[in-house]
């Protein structure tokens, strides 16, 4: 694979539909990689004014695998990813998004490169010129987000826990038509509300203390997801206070340990029922729960869906 090779040539070259839709101008059109070249899914929606683009890897089974996104538009990148950074580079920058960062980008002519071993997760949300055009944004407001994109070097900026489920719901919708199209253009608002007030008030969040021993218990969450940890189990293992780890845990994530594991096994289970013919029982063993009752209860908690009722809707 040649280093200037275009995303849609790979597409076309390494993945499968799996499923295509089209409601009142809304497409959306989901992709699984190639067995032979890689483990996970690329989804994009796309409407008239914006585009949503998801790629995750969860498995490579290349040395080393590059592409180049090609846009004359505004662009936000995020790296979803817990453990894994990600390359962005061009002729004159490169840019190397650590764990569940994000950058703007006024134009994007960059290869974006995954190693073998890592794992990938990345979304990328393109808006054309007419999207904020739409008389939907005070002037000031306007002012604010158009001028995200033009900082130089790119902001790079921290994509808290509210941000990024934000964006798992916005590729894990099921609802369908305007009402999806409602539903996304609501979820982009919001994103754009929480980028803009992470990089113009991130110089203000210098972290504290104990981010090292936080950042230790997300990764275990992240890699353990078939094991339901205690808070004090948690706590001992990084070295730090139950109280003090709940307290910057929230602090750091804007979210509880409970809300951010749920949130993941979730989002795992909603993966694995899509792509995979496990039974619910094997699901709920996968990401967690030791009784396929509990599952499903906490599955259509979150979901507004029985385990079953999803897996037939995403077909």
């Amino acid at each position: 694979m040649s280093s200037n090779t275009d995303i849609i040539e790979v597409i076309d070259n390494y993945s499968t539909i799996l499923t295509n839709q089209d409601n009142f101008g809304l497409q959306i059109t989901k992709r699984g990689w190639k067995k032979q070249f890689a483990n996970g899914i690329y989804q994009k929606i796309s409407f008239t004014n914006f585009t949503i683009t998801h790629c995750q890897i969860q498995e490579i089974f290349l040395d080393e695998f590059y592409f180049t996104l090609k846009s004359d538009h505004q662009n936000i990148v995020f790296n979803l990813n817990s453990t894994s950074s990600l390359s962005i580079k061009n002729l004159s920058t490169e840019v190397n998004l650590k764990p569940q960062e994000g950058t703007l980008f006024s134009k994007l002519n960059h290869q974006f490169t995954i190693k073998k071993g890592n794992i990938c997760d990345f979304l990328i949300i393109e808006f054309e010129a007419s999207y904020f055009s739409q008389g939907i944004f005070h002037p000031s407001l306007l002012e604010v987000i158009l001028s995200l994109f033009q900082h130089n070097p790119s902001p790079i900026f921290k994509t808290k826990g509210n941000t990024i489920h934000l964006l798992q719901e916005m590729v894990s919708s099921t609802k369908r038509g305007v009402c999806q199209l409602m539903y996304l253009n609501g979820k982009i608002f919001e994103v754009l509300s929480e980028v803009a007030d992470q990089v113009l008030h991130q110089s203000n969040n210098n972290g504290n203390q104990y981010e090292d021993q936080v950042l230790k218990v997300k990764e275990i969450i992240d890699r353990d997801l078939h094991i339901q940890y205690s808070i004090p189990d948690l706590a001992k293992s990084v070295g730090i206070n139950t109280s003090y780890l709940k307290k910057y845990f929230k602090e750091t994530f804007d979210e509880t340990i409970f809300e951010y594991a749920t949130k993941k096994r979730i989002s795992l289970a909603k993966n694995l029922l899509t792509t995979t013919d496990c039974t619910v029982s094997c699901v709920a063993e996968k990401v967690g729960y030791q009784h396929a009752a509990h599952f499903s209860y906490a599955f259509k908690k979150n979901t507004g869906l029985t385990p079953n009722q999803y897996r037939s809707q995403q077909k």
